[in-house]
């Protein structure tokens, strides 16, 4: 099998967030429908997880009930730049080195060159959350993977003479790496009332991280054809896995507007966690974000959310300060929802807005269901996410 189908089968088949893919903002179907737009929102139990404060919607005037919310999602990106790169090396590397010739040590450095040009390469994720939530009180749980698959080049000693063995110069500086970080948090969150239009609520949380970095020389890439990929994936978290914790705190403040709009302003991770992963430190930093939710009527509503932080976990550059805009229509007293969102990456390297869809059904009164979907051209992202509500 050559590295391309590799590396397609791992994005597939592994725990994969993209850069682009399942972010924090797409772990409920009803915030990923609406591009992350979240923050100012008070109609479903998934808002709780961007704002704490919004969970006093859920304060039972007369008998209070259970909202319960489970939801599952995935996305994957391929970078077929980067595939292509990849498949050229292959077909070199698998040729017995007496039968190089310039053409090809011409084609195998311009490729190194071009895939280090393309990272990331191909990468994805995979969530899941369950939420309880009754008279201002929550308990919920996510967990929520990552994975990339990248070449590791020294460009800078990237060069070849006829003197040199390439098979001890490319395969020491030259790698295929992976790496993958699966994160679960275990979160209480309470809310409260300062008068009739002020609302404010905190989440404590715990986090637990578990790590995972491995390598193939370019020249012994030729391993991974004869087995398993899944087994290999799993056995490289098994034997590479580096696991840590931490807890941090969230705090969250909500703001009517008279009958039109409402303004909402959340702090998530005030407390720095910085955890030890086997590819590096891993932190876990402040998050703030402001929305605006203005109320078209009692049926739509558009929304507006900015990041004040740059927020991404594992990225140390290129970071994100993300802007999303959201509008939701609901139909027949509430029983279909539609949604529709963008979102875009102000400091990221593809700064293009990118669309997101949602739709909700209630299937009966205690009971609706919940789905979005995200797909980009430009780089073959996509992701996906649906869940469940249940009131009793």
């Amino acid at each position: 099998m050559k590295i391309k189908r590799i590396l397609v089968f791992l994005v597939l088949i592994n725990l994969v967030s993209g850069i682009y893919g399942l972010e924090y903002d797409d772990f409920f179907p009803e915030s990923m429908g609406l591009g992350g737009a979240y923050t100012s929102v008070m109609d479903s139990p998934a808002s709780i997880f961007f704002n704490p404060a919004s969970l006093y919607f859920y304060r039972g005037s007369v008998k209070p009930v259970y909202y319960v919310s489970i939801g599952y999602g995935k996305s994957g990106y391929e970078n077929y730049n980067f595939l292509r790169y990849a498949d050229e090396i292959s077909g070199i590397v698998q040729k017995p080195y007496g039968q190089w010739d310039d053409s090809d040590i011409s084609n195998l450095i311009n490729s190194l060159q071009g895939a280090s040009e393309e990272k990331p390469s191909a990468n994805g994720g995979k969530g899941y959350s369950f939420l309880v939530a009754r008279d201002g009180f929550a308990v919920y749980f996510l967990e929520h993977g990552y994975s990339d698959i990248v070449f590791d080049i020294d460009l800078e000693r990237l060069s070849y003479s006829d003197q040199e063995n390439p098979d001890s110069i490319l395969n020491n500086l030259t790698a295929l790496e992976f790496h993958g970080l699966k994160l679960r948090e275990y979160c209480i969150s309470y809310a409260s009332a300062l008068d009739d239009d002020l609302f404010i609520g905190t989440t404590l949380k715990f986090i637990t991280a578990e790590s995972y970095f491995d390598e193939l020389g370019l020249f012994d890439m030729n391993e991974l054809q004869g087995r398993d990929i899944n087994h290999y994936v799993d056995s490289s978290f098994d034997f590479n896995r580096q696991t840590s914790n931490g807890y941090t705190f969230d705090l969250g403040i909500m703001m009517k507007l008279g009958p039109w709009g409402l303004l909402g302003f959340s702090a998530k991770n005030i407390k720095k966690i910085e955890i030890d992963g086997a590819f590096g430190k891993i932190n876990i930093k402040p998050q703030y974000r402001v929305g605006f939710t203005f109320l078209l009527s009692q049926t739509s509503f558009i929304t507006i959310d900015r990041d004040l932080t740059e927020n991404d976990t594992l990225v140390s550059q290129d970071q994100s300060q993300k802007l999303s805009i959201g509008l939701q229509k609901s139909f027949f007293e509430n029983a279909f929802v539609l949604r529709a969102g963008a979102r875009r990456d102000d400091k990221s390297r593809d700064s293009s807005w990118r669309y997101y869809f949602g739709a909700g059904l209630r299937i009966a009164e205690y009971l609706d269901f919940q789905g979005a979907y995200h797909y980009a051209s430009s780089d073959d992202s996509s992701a996906y996410n649906f869940g469940l509500n249940l009131i009793f």
